[in-house]
This record gives C-alpha cells, structure tokens and sequence, in this order.
C-alpha cells in the first residue's frame, strides 16, 4: 500500500508540475535575459521580444532557434565564467517546448512578471547627453566599404564620468560596426582640419596611441554599461570621434548616427576605466591562399597591475579560431581569458568577467589565431583563394587583436564580483 501511495504520488507530482509551464513565470524570464539584450526596440536585432504579444508573434521561430541552438548566440567556450553568457540550459529548452505544445498561452492570474528588471537597455531613461552627426552622411552606392569618421565636441562645463554609452546606428543596414574614441589632445580635429569629418583611413597608426577607445557598436554589442562605481571619465574640451564602418551599398542610402551618454552622479566614488586595443598591425604579415595558417603574437606588457574588466576578440573573414592568454611575469603561468574555437565575423560582443582578472605589472597578453585561407571556408572573400595582407582596415584583409577593459588594480580588487555590482 505504501508503495502504491508513492507511485501515484509521484504521478501526481509529475502531472502538476507539467502543467506549471507558465509565461509569466517561466517563459518571460528565459526571453528577457537570454533574448531582449538585442531583441528590443533599440536593439541589433530586426524584431522585437519584450512582452508577451511580440513572443508570441514569433513563437515558431523561437523554437527553431533554440531546438537548432543557432539562438541566443554564444561563441566562447566556458561561457558560465562571464556575466552576459546567454546559452539556454536543456530545463530551458524542455519548458519552452513544452509551453509552445501546450499552446504557448498567456496566464492572466499567475504572478505578472516585470520585464523592465532585465531590460538590457532601459527605453524610458533619458540620456543625459546626446550627440548626433550634423548632417546625414550621403553613403557610396558603388558597392565598396567605406571608412568614414565624425567629429563631436560635447558641451560640458565640468568633468563627467560615464556610466553608460549606446551608439544607436541611424542606418542599421548600412553600418556594419563602429567604435568612438576620446582624444584630449586635439590628434583628431588635427586630421579633420575644420571639418566635421574625415576618411578614417588618413589615420596613422603612430597617431592615435594616445587616444583611448570607449565605446562600440558591432553585430552582439549595441552599447556598454559598467559596474557600480567605475565609468570613463568626459572632461571639457575633450573630442569624440565616432569611426563608423559602411557596409557596401548598391543603392542610395544615408546615415545620420546618434551616441546616447549616461553620466554617473556620484563623481567621487568612480574609478575611471580604460579600454585598450591589444592589436597586431603588421603590413608584413601574410596569410598564404590554400593553407590554414597558425599565428601567435605577444602583446605589449602592462606597465601597472591591472584589474581586466572585459574583452572583446577581433578578426575579420577567414578567421577560424581565436583565443587569448593572459601570461603572467615569470611567464610561466598562464589565465586563459577567452576562447572561440569557431570564429565567426559577423557576431562580435564584448565578455564581461563575473569574477575580476587580476594582471599583475609585467603581464602580458598571448593571442593565438587560426586563419582558413581555403575554399573549404565558405566566408572567405576571395575564389580562388588569394593571399591575404594585416592591418588594413578593409574586411577582405586580415586582423588580430583583442580590446581589454580594465581598472588600475586596487587591493582587495580579487574579491570582486561583478555579478553584484551591476
């Protein structure tokens, strides 16, 4: 008799908890975290998932996308050591199966859940600054790239920190990926020369070491946001340049691109960060046609004990695999930081760390690349395969290198954990 009261309990069980599939508080929770960050108004994706009518639009390709893992994408492997991993877990999956089974309905008394908790981008917050192209940019209709670079001079009386940035593409079909950079010593209006723009391909290399680069928008990333009490520090007088990427246009289009600010308001209280490119340019370097080449390349050291915040890997088509090391002095121990091992160029994004990198002074960065210059790769651009050249800033060349995020280190930084200060 027992056994026969645990048996049916254990039916029981089964059953109630089969019919607990809920929108409210199941559903929504998997789409606001995993989905929303690009599905959303001001986001990089083409369609919408903010509330229960938008997923229930597009239910069906929901369910594609994540049965054929092909959505929310993720490229890094070990992706439960990052703060913005968006992999859907197999209880997510069966509990979207079976809430689309069951007719994918909208439960009107159970808890209502609140979407704007895990808002990537909360809509309705005002930006405290907006600076936007003085004019549209007329793009090339010849079917080429093309490299332009807009100039800003925020108004501002006092020193501001950043809290939060989102470049928002005036054209999204037409920008392809774009980074700002801040310069506080007048290298930019120098190559403008009166202008409120210039072709980012007069820039040389030796120009811009002082610059620092803040933002960016690229296919995965459409603005950055920092943990409590750190920003990037505005001062008066300082000039933005915002190099925008155009993919090739065919027909007449324009752009007119806008850079969303959000200011910190406790001054005192922030440690300023800085984003530095880890970048191989090297016009020597070439990849061969009809081999998969390895390259390995050390970066330059850090000259103070750093507390590394994020990374972001870049390469552009034939790249196949990617990953970064951070070395330590002796050069003998090692932390891996990140790894792709299927590269792929048209989803790029920044990891955040849940737990703080700490780099002592004298570290350094090792990027290990794989590039498949064959025609087995289907994105490579050229058929045949061609050899391709380093550091032009055209996608049909090559690059390697990773932007690191960090803070100048402080004692007791190891302890951080970013999963609370967000």
């Amino acid at each position: 008799m027992k056994y026969l009261i645990l048996m049916l309990l254990g039916f029981n069980l089964s059953y109630l908890f089969a019919q607990e599939v809920r929108f409210s508080s199941d559903i929504a929770p998997i789409i606001y975290t995993k989905c929303s960050y690009c599905h959303q108004k001001n986001g990089a994706a083409p369609f919408a998932l903010t509330n229960y009518a938008e997923i229930a639009q597009n239910v069906m390709t929901i369910l594609y996308a994540v049965s054929h893992d092909f959505m929310p994408p993720w490229k890094a492997n070990d992706g439960h050591k990052y703060l913005n991993y968006r992999g859907i877990s197999d209880e997510e999956l069966t509990k979207i199966k079976t809430w689309v089974k069951e007719g994918y309905k909208n439960d009107k008394t159970s808890w209502v859940y609140k979407p704007e908790k895990h808002k990537s981008f909360d809509e309705n917050e005002k930006p405290d600054l907006i600076l936007k192209m003085n004019e549209a940019y007329t793009l090339r209709t010849d079917g080429t790239e093309d490299f332009v670079s807009f100039i800003f001079h925020p108004k501002i009386n006092s020193p501001k920190l950043i809290r939060k940035i989102m470049i928002k593409p005036g054209n999204k079909k037409a920008v392809h990926h774009a980074r700002l950079e801040l310069d506080e010593i007048g290298i930019f209006d120098k190559i403008a020369n009166g202008k409120d723009f210039f072709y980012t391909h007069t820039i040389l290399d030796s120009m811009v070491t002082t610059t620092s680069k803040i933002a960016f928008y690229v296919p995965g990333l459409n603005y950055l946001k920092f943990p409590k009490n750190t920003g990037i520090l505005l001062n008066p007088n300082t000039t933005l340049a915002l190099h925008l990427h155009y993919a090739p246009m065919y027909s007449e289009a324009k752009d007119q691109s806008e850079i969303w600010f959000y200011f910190d308001k406790q001054n005192d209280s922030t440690r300023k960060i800085t984003c530095e490119a880890k970048t191989m340019m090297d016009n020597k370097v070439k990849i061969p046609p009809n081999l998969i080449t390895q390259l390995t390349y050390n970066c330059t050291r850090f000259e103070d004990s750093v507390t590394i915040l994020a990374v972001e890997p870049h390469m552009h088509l034939i790249g196949k695999s990617f990953s970064a090391w951070l070395i330590y002095p002796n050069q003998t121990d090692s932390l891996e930081l990140i790894t792709i091992p299927q590269w792929d160029f048209n989803w790029q994004e920044f990891y955040f760390f849940k737990k703080a990198v700490i780099a002592p002074k004298g570290s350094f960065i090792r990027l290990n690349a794989l590039y498949d210059n064959t025609s087995n790769n289907p994105k490579n651009p050229f058929y045949p395969p061609q050899e391709v050249n380093f550091g032009a800033m055209n996608t049909t060349n090559e690059m390697l290198g990773l932007l690191v995020q960090f803070l100048i280190y402080q004692k007791g930084d190891e302890k951080i954990d970013f999963s609370q200060k967000y």
